[in-house]
């Protein structure tokens, strides 16, 4: 059986801009939003995946190669928040997990939420590693790059653990903590 794939007529990038811009493309542009399937297909461990930027643009643009998606790399973790803001975090090992898991939250007791402080993204757990990728997306030509975005609920339910987060609205955890990560969406910007 012959399949016709008839070849590209516009790069990547090209076909990005065209999209966003609603213009006509070449063809229907796949994002593959793939995390784990170039982890298998390229044979990268996990845990290189989330801490190694390079190692982690360069099996995610071979798959979007291989495959003809409209890739721009990046990676995340559902717990974002638990290791930026002083936790500690377990690296992926195994077949069946796929993302850091938070072993340590920094707010175990109500008390603590005191002692945060907002974290230098420079320096604060993946942070560093999704800079790093959005660099070598922008070094690599693409008008367009993707940051992690999450809401300041789901960050701050991630700090003491989603499991303690049963507290009154008025809180003053929540309160101060909506402040906090207010302030920190603003400093990424």
């Amino acid at each position: 059986m012959e399949i016709n794939i008839k070849k590209d007529r516009m790069t990547r990038n090209e076909r990005w801009d065209a999209l966003l811009n609603k213009k006509p493309t070449d063809r229907v542009p796949v994002w593959g939003w793939a995390m784990g399937f170039p982890v298998v297909q390229t044979q990268l461990s996990i845990a290189d995946f989330y801490n190694n930027a390079q190692k982690s643009y360069d099996a995610q643009m071979k798959i979007a190669d291989e495959y003809g998606f409209q890739e721009i790399p990046w990676t995340g973790y559902a717990t974002i928040g638990g290791w930026e803001f002083g936790g500690e975090i377990k690296w992926p090992s195994g077949d069946f997990a796929q993302a850091p898991t938070v072993e340590r939250h920094p707010v175990e007791s109500p008390d603590d939420v005191w002692n945060l402080k907002v974290p230098d993204v420079k320096t604060a757990g993946i942070a560093p590693v999704l800079m790093e990728l959005a660099d070598l997306v922008d070094k690599a030509g693409s008008p367009y790059i993707i940051g992690f975005v999450q809401g300041p609920f789901t960050t701050a339910s991630n700090i003491p653990g989603a499991d303690k987060l049963r507290l009154p609205k008025k809180s003053p955890f929540v309160r101060y903590k909506k402040g906090m990560l207010k302030n920190l969406n603003i400093k990424r910007g």
